[in-house]
């Protein structure tokens, strides 16, 4: 089985623009995943898919020495567990 989990960093979307939210966009992006898995022949059934916007962001730990862009750009990200 496979979560697919979205993510964003914390900056607010743009009010009016092709998402309503961090949390729309963070399941967008896991959705996106999601289909790339069945592309690939693993069911759907076997696939769960989370958006959590940015509830849940990197340890300081991983982006220490990095430039804001960069810090931002790691928490951007989706992530597939497998179990």
């Amino acid at each position: 089985h496979f979560a697919v989990e979205g993510h964003t960093d914390s900056t607010p979307v743009i009010e009016g623009g092709i998402y309503r939210s961090n949390w729309e966009l963070s399941a967008i992006r896991a959705n996106a995943v999601r289909g790339r898995l069945e592309v690939v022949g693993i069911g759907r059934e076997q696939i769960r898919v989370e958006g959590y916007a940015d509830t849940k962001p990197l340890p300081d730990e991983d982006l220490r020495g990095l430039s804001l862009d960069e810090q931002l750009a790691r928490h951007r990200r989706v992530v597939v567990r497998i179990y």
